[in-house]
């Protein structure tokens, strides 16, 4: 009897037991890959969590925290929020950190192949956790009965409302493996660990495309080893037209590259697929993941997606042949959802971890970089594909870890120079208060084929600027200049109304101060003059009318804001007068057409913003832009893809050799520091200071001359023993030119030369090796219309 009666009492102990611990907040239903359930406020489907109050009392949720990392407990805190006994709440795991509104959003998004969710109380006590778990697209997973122990697959989901209502299903068999993708020293063999349905099998493929039940049948195992690495295929295709200049075609490349196995597998019973398909990335190297310095992407896709004649995005294809006449019409000038294909990207960090691993869209990017024989590509997040984001810190914790979309550069109209003017540029300008996009070189494998080095980069859209400035996305102008006006967002109302017609009204009342005060409500003054100096700095040349994009948030007092981005072309030419170009009138073609420059000619006329202009210009001249910084920044970027040039030059031919990208960094150098001396002279001769108090040291290491016939500077001045070099600023200057003299300080010509015996390279700039005395000299310029330019020369 008293035995029987412990025994009821230990089991009536359990029931409250399991009735106390089940009494509480509780993560009930979650979705990580939400197509077409639920929207929020924006019209997005994102991810969402769903919470029940099962405690039987209101809580008042101020400062508990839901997290996908265990490491933070408080990645996202709660803000005062009363959730009633026995109710739902839908929370958003968006990214889009939003504590007020109709809907509650976190920082963060769930990956769709599995992450672990954690809920915190006010003390940090943890409440309740999802185990990392793969939840198909438009399914969910959660307790089959609300607050309850047993957790199941909805395929008819209840977001906010009782589980009960929701239906649950048995998902497809996720395939196991006892290696992950990855850099391995040695040969091994690849076993799948799944005990498989009676009548199934396992069919892989090792080409890239996705598998059939057609395929290689697996066998117990597959030997990982050189023999099954597939021949090379992709690298033998042109990806440019015959008709492109030659400058930029396609060249073959000259060795046999290095090879990675792509394996994807997938469960077949009777033709039909019992399980997702597992995507494998391989790479067997002595050096294992020390092979490469930098993180490695690894896209796999049906061939004839990237490659076929009649729509392979990467080539051009049935389109160019057709019509020949018209470049524009290769398949990868080709643009929107049409042209959007499903492929597999693998991202493996320096570290050897992977981040990400998932199926997404992509997209050729750019405009006229599109015919160049390396492609930049535009990396989706898509619910179709199993997430809407790419969920990791590609550029660090402090930037963000949640990405619609991606961008893997080939640099633009620099792919054939240093590879790093775009990347470069932003980093120089890094502590400004501008929008720029942040910058990981990665090596990319295509199919398991090396294609290089590609820059990754945030794509410039509404997303990039709400994560930024943590506002809703889906209230913004956004606003590009792209050999015309583009409303990418928005409209063009806000700006044509308040700042273009209102500048146009007051046209002949610049200087009014009640004018400028309006012009300083609704455009950031500050951002704006530092983008358009930092432009101008760069000597960027497709810029005014192109490559120019500004955004305001759609509220009362929020002012237009200036992005930077694209400049490829960084210092293409150091003798640019940008401010010339900026203040030009009526003009109707590239690159400055009229309503690019509309605003800043008309701003410049007030003299409150003059001289806010030249003197932040003359600060940044000092600071920014100061040599150290410069040489810094140019050093730092090209060692983080040093190690791997030269095999992606071998790969591409582009640009031709290790020498001659050195060669370029080398000029680039050379040319922050010619850059300066111009900006000073440019800014002296356009405001006409004729007290060089404001700019004086700025140009201290060369000395400028600029004449509308012989413009040439000489550097080093001062010198050693006579080496310096003569550097023409104008395409074809010497046509005019006499000859050249050295004179000592006796008025002797002791030197002498003739413009068809100056061997002048692609700077036009004559080096001089004279091996001088000390003393002062003059370098004398003679034209053939009798001028003469004279320039004194140190040396020392």
């Amino acid at each position: 009897m008293f035995k029987n009666k412990f025994i009821i009492l230990t089991l009536l102990l359990l029931v409250l037991q399991v009735t106390k611990i089940n009494a509480q907040l509780v993560i009930n239903e979650v979705m990580s890959s939400n197509g077409n359930v639920i929207s929020d406020e924006d019209g997005g489907h994102e991810d969402w969590i769903e919470l029940y109050n099962n405690t039987g009392q209101d809580i008042q949720l101020n400062n508990y925290s839901i997290s996908d990392d265990n490491r933070d407990k408080r990645k996202w805190v709660f803000p005062s929020y009363i959730l009633k006994k026995d109710s739902f709440l839908l929370l958003f795991a968006s990214g889009k950190n939003r504590k007020s509104g109709l809907y509650l959003h976190t920082n963060f998004s769930i990956k769709a192949s599995g992450e672990a969710i954690y809920l915190y109380d006010a003390t940090q006590k943890l409440l309740d956790y999802i185990p990392s778990t793969e939840i198909a697209r438009n399914t969910s997973y959660g307790r089959q009965e609300d607050g309850g122990s047993n957790f199941v697959y909805f395929q008819t989901t209840t977001p906010g409302f009782s589980n009960l209502q929701g239906e649950s299903y048995t998902p497809l068999l996720s395939l196991t493996s006892n290696f992950a993708s990855g850099f391995y020293e040695n040969e091994f063999e690849l076993k799948f660990l799944n005990s498989l349905p009676a009548g199934s099998e396992i069919r892989y493929t090792l080409d890239g495309s996705n598998p059939h039940s057609e395929s290689f049948i697996y066998d117990q195992k597959i030997d990982i080893s050189t023999s099954i690495i597939q021949e090379t295929s992709l690298s033998h295709i042109p990806t440019t037209s015959n008709y492109v200049p030659h400058w930029l075609e396609w060249i073959p490349t000259s060795e046999d590259i290095f090879k990675g196995i792509v394996i994807k597998a997938q469960v077949y019973s009777n033709g039909t697929a019992l399980s997702n398909v597992k995507h494998l990335h391989f790479f067997l190297s002595p050096e294992s993941r020390n092979r490469y310095s930098l993180p490695v992407v690894s896209i796999s896709f049906e061939r004839d997606d990237f490659f076929g004649y009649d729509s392979g995005i990467y080539i051009p294809g049935k389109l160019a042949i057709e019509d020949d006449s018209n470049l524009n019409k290769a398949n990868y000038h080709m643009r929107g959802s049409n042209w959007e294909r499903k492929a597999h990207f693998c991202y493996i960090d320096t570290n050897a971890v992977i981040g990400i691993d998932q199926e997404v869209g992509i997209r050729i990017h750019g405009s006229g970089s599109r015919s160049l024989p390396i492609k930049s590509l535009r990396i989706i997040a898509r619910a179709d594909y199993g997430s809407n984001t790419l969920n990791y810190p590609f550029f660090g914790l402090t930037h963000g870890q949640n990405f619609n979309v991606l961008l893997l550069r080939n640099s633009g109209q620099d792919f054939d120079k240093t590879y790093i003017a775009d990347a470069l540029s932003q980093k120089i300008i890094q502590t400004l208060d501008i929008e720029t996009q942040q910058y990981q070189p990665v090596i990319v494998f295509l199919n398991g084929e090396y294609w290089g080095i590609h820059n990754l980069r945030e794509r410039i859209d509404k997303e990039f600027i709400a994560q930024k400035k943590n506002i809703n996305s889906e209230n913004l102008d956004l606003i590009a200049y792209s050999n015309g006006i583009e409303v990418i967002e928005g409209d063009y109302t806000f700006y044509d109304e308040k700042i273009r017609g209102y500048l146009d009204h007051y046209a002949n009342e610049l200087n009014n101060p009640r004018i400028f005060e309006h012009i300083a409500s609704v455009i950031d003054l500050p951002n704006y003059i530092d983008y358009t100096i930092s432009k101008m700095f760069f000597g960027s040349y497709d810029w005014w009318g192109n490559n120019v994009m500004l955004w305001r948030e759609r509220k009362e007092g929020s002012k237009f804001r200036w992005i930077s981005y694209d400049n490829d072309d960084l210092l293409r030419v150091d003798s640019l007068n940008s401010l010339l170009l900026s203040v030009q009138e009526g003009l109707n073609q590239w690159p400055n057409p009229d309503f690019s420059t509309h605003l800043f000619r008309h701003l410049i006329q007030n003299n409150s913003f003059k001289d806010s202009f030249l003197n932040r210009f003359v600060y940044h001249l000092k600071h920014t832009f100061k040599n150290e910084w410069t040489t810094l920044m140019l050093e730092q970027t090209a060692d983080g893809i040093t190690k791997e040039m030269k095999e992606h030059i071998q790969r591409w031919n582009y640009p031709p050799s290790m020498d001659i990208w050195n060669h370029y960094l080398d000029d680039m150098r050379k040319k922050f520091f010619f850059r300066r001396c111009f900006i000073q002279d440019m800014l002296q001769s356009y405001f006409d200071i004729s007290d060089n108090h404001l700019l004086n040291e700025i140009c201290t290491d060369t000395i400028p001359m600029i004449d509308e016939k012989f413009p040439i500077w000489i550097y080093p001045n001062p010198n050693n023993l006579g080496n310096f070099n003569i550097r023409f600023q104008q395409d074809g200057v010497y046509n005019n030119l006499k000859d050249i003299e050295l004179i000592d300080s006796r008025g002797v010509v002791i030197w002498k030369i003739l413009p068809e015996d100056i061997d002048l390279n692609y700077r036009y700039e004559y080096p001089l090796r004279l091996h001088l005395s000390k003393g002062i000299y003059v370098l004398r310029l003679n034209g053939k219309n009798g001028s003469i330019q004279n320039q004194k020369v140190l040396v020392y």
